[in-house]
Formats: structure tokens, sequence, C-alpha cells
């Protein structure tokens, strides 16, 4: 078959192995960067649902200590004492452990300070309590200070329940993103294949 341009046949064959090069080099960038892409929301993932579990432990030992000096105000059982002083000493290293998990977010240092704060408010309102409930008598309870530390408890509930939430949105956000990203590498390599095909079919046939 005679070529147009003066071309010949090893030109021709020559340019079409280019293109077919050149596809699958494509097609090999396009691939990796999907991988890079899932291997990055698989370590954000995890990232996020550790700072999750963190944060439900920091409310449920918060939850254990209020039970805690509960207990004990109302029985005089000192074995209700165990949780609440436990649950107070692990306290400020699990809060300064997701403070560290959290270090490069914006506003992280100020929301764990915020979380430490409502923290030290609450456990001082458990121990007014259980210092009053010792003067006045078990089962005594200081109204005004078991208002004020239901008050700081459900605050606190409601930051940490936000806090999680908002790693969720945000995860689920990336979740669909890269989803999106996937369909669209799926469109990618339907049509890549087709051209390749169709590319090596016209080689033959020239």
């Amino acid at each position: 078959m005679r070529m147009p341009w003066g071309l010949s046949v090893k030109h021709v064959y020559l340019a079409f192995f280019s293109l077919i090069s050149i596809a699958l080099c494509a097609f090999s960038l396009i691939i990796y960067s999907q991988y890079k892409i899932s291997q990055n929301l698989n370590a954000y993932t995890r990232y996020q649902y550790e700072n999750i579990r963190l944060s439900k432990i920091i409310l449920m030992d918060v939850v254990n200590m209020e039970t805690g000096a509960r207990g004990y105000i109302l029985s005089g059982d000192k074995t209700y004492l165990a949780p609440y002083e436990q649950a107070a000493d692990r306290l400020q290293n699990e809060v300064l452990s997701l403070r560290n998990a959290t270090y490069y977010e914006d506003n992280s240092f100020a929301e764990t300070n915020a979380w430490l704060d409502r923290i030290d408010t609450i456990q001082t309102l458990l121990q007014n309590q259980i210092a009053y409930a010792r003067s006045h008598g078990l089962g005594k309870l200081d109204i005004a200070d078991m208002g004020r530390e239901k008050t700081a408890m459900n605050a606190l509930r409601e930051v940490v329940d936000g806090s999680i939430q908002k790693r969720l949105d945000e995860l689920k956000l990336r979740i669909d993103l890269v989803n999106k990203q996937k369909n669209n590498l799926i469109w990618a390599l339907v049509i890549g294949t087709a051209a390749g095909i169709a590319i090596f079919l016209a080689g033959t046939v020239m």
C-alpha cells in the first residue's frame, strides 16, 4: 500500500507504536494516581476513626466519673469511688493524646483546651458534691452544684458529639470525592481501551 506524504510502512508502524506506548504510560499514571488516592483515603479513614474513638473514650470516662461520684454520694459505698478516681486520672492524658493526634488541624489546640476546661469544671463540681455529702450526710446533694454539673455535662456531651459528627461529615465528603474520581477513572479506562484497540486495528489494516 502506498503511503501519503512519502511515508513508509515502517514509519506508520512506528507512529502507532508510539501512540500505544504513550497511551499505556498515561493509563499507568492514572492507575497509580488512583492507587495513591485510595491509600490516602485509607489513612485518612483510620485517622478520623481513631480520633472519634479517643473522643468517645473521653466522654465515657467523664460519664464513669459522674456515675462513680453519684453512686458513692447515694450509697456511701467507697467502691464507687474507684471508677471515679480511675477516670479522673486518665482524662487529662486522653485529652492530650487527642490534641497530639490532631495537632495539625485548625483550631484543634483551642478545642481540646476547651474540653479540658469543661472536664475540670465537672470534676470540681463532683468533688464539691462528694465533700458536701461527707459533711452533711451521705445521700445529701447540693442541688445548686448538681444543677451546674448537669449543665456542664450536657455542654461537654454536646461539643464532643458535635466534634464526632464533624469528623464523620468530613470523612463522608472525602469518600464521596474518591468515589467520583473512581467513576471518572472507569470511563477514562473504557475510552482509552477503545482508542487503543482502534489504533491497533488501524495499524494492522495499514
